[in-house]
């Protein structure tokens, strides 16, 4: 985790001044950039994080969405064949086959995800995933917990990992409560992730902390750079990994 990651600082190019702005390249491209130029002992972590890619995939394929985003580690082929699969899905298919006793079977295969990445994080000593995972978790349980109630149903059967830790969202939960456009809801929470991200890449821009962080960025402008149209509320929920 101490490499000096100047050289691949300065290939990547410099993203928007606001979210919506236009990004230079694509985020895949990105992706390659940071994939060829990573230092081997910590690909492993560079790995499991862009495979929070490949789990929105594979979860969209299986709902029959036909959605793919490209930047992942596997192929499109790969997600549809059931082939190369990372053991953490390899165990979700176990488990689906044998039956999953949640509402939404997918919170598993999410839960399986941020668990791998997050003791692989802690392995490493990585700073930034150790801190940022559980707080993404957290932020994912309080718009589960919001949505819920706003149905009428028991949010705590659609909770994940609750003891990762303990975070003040306050700000957020009043902010949905205002009952904006769905829109400036999901442009507001991405810029709380911005924030928190800027709170956890740590003071050197260029160690392995710093490339993550860039590349959690890069992700959230390239989303927003793609966006032709207001979201309805199911896929500002969608967005974070909600299904009911």
């Amino acid at each position: 985790m101490g490499s000096s990651y100047a050289f691949l600082s300065c290939l990547l190019p410099s993203l928007p001044e606001e979210l919506g702005g236009e990004m230079p390249i694509p985020f895949d491209q990105i992706a390659g950039i940071v994939r060829r130029n990573i230092e081997a002992d910590d690909y492993p972590l560079l790995e499991a994080y862009l495979l929070s890619i490949d789990v929105s995939n594979f979860e969209s394929l299986a709902l029959g969405k036909g959605a793919f985003a490209e930047g992942g580690m596997l192929a499109y082929e790969d997600i549809q064949d059931k082939t190369k699969l990372p053991l953490f899905i390899k165990d979700f298919l176990d488990e689906q086959e044998k039956g999953i006793n949640r509402r939404y079977v997918y919170d598993r295969l999410w839960e399986l995800y941020y668990v791998h990445t997050h003791s692989l994080a802690m392995e490493s000593g990585c700073a930034y995933l150790t801190q940022y995972i559980p707080w993404e978790v957290g932020l994912r349980n309080v718009l589960v917990t919001l949505r819920m109630r706003k149905r009428n149903e028991e949010p705590a059967d659609y909770m994940m990992l609750t003891k990762f830790g303990k975070f003040d969202f306050s700000s957020v939960i009043a902010k949905i409560g205002e009952g904006q456009n769905p829109l400036l809801i999901e442009r507001y929470l991405d810029e709380e992730r911005l924030r928190y991200i800027f709170h956890c890449e740590g003071s050197d821009p260029f160690s392995f902390n710093a490339i993550l962080a860039y590349l959690s960025r890069s992700m959230i402008y390239d989303h927003w750079a793609k966006m032709k149209s207001p979201y309805d509320l199911n896929t500002l929920f969608d967005s974070v990994g909600v299904q009911v």
